[in-house]
């Protein structure tokens, strides 16, 4: 076959391909939007949502035991300054700040259910859902290492 003639059929291939996507009436944006939904609510999509979820939860909460004697001065969220206070003296330690580590582990558990629970309930949009929690919770992780908070 010569280079002429297959430039010719590769022309022709690609004038078919626009024609099928003309009959089938989707724009480019909602091709795109069913293409990033397969690839997100794929299995492997899922697991990597909720592994980004396991591992910045898991950096929060470590980092929540490492600097415990800081956590009123560092906590910016006014729902962990009142879990904080619940068992907080005048000084935090450990085992004051249960409350306020309990929570954090209690609603990881919980979002990491309720993206099962809508994909096991085969809800079309579950992609979006943990890939808007993960990315998220990497804006979050982001802040939580390189946010200067000595302003």
């Amino acid at each position: 076959m010569s280079t002429i003639s297959a430039l010719g059929s590769e022309r022709f291939s690609t004038d078919r391909a626009e024609l099928k996507w003309l009959k089938t009436g989707r724009s480019f944006a909602t091709c795109t939007l069913k293409l990033t939904n397969n690839i997100l609510g794929s299995v492997w999509g899922l697991l990597a949502c909720k592994c980004i979820i396991l591992v910045v939860s898991a950096l929060d909460i470590y980092l929540t035991v490492k600097y415990v004697e800081f956590l009123p001065q560092l906590e910016l969220n006014p729902i962990g300054r009142w879990l904080l206070g619940l068992d907080n003296g005048p000084e935090c330690k450990l085992q004051n700040a249960a409350a306020f580590i309990t929570a954090k582990f209690a609603g990881n558990v919980l979002v990491l259910a309720i993206i099962e629970m809508l994909a096991h309930c085969r809800f079309r949009r579950v992609g979006f859902v943990a890939a808007a929690v993960a990315l998220f919770q990497i804006l979050l992780g982001l802040f939580m290492c390189y946010a200067d908070l000595s302003q």
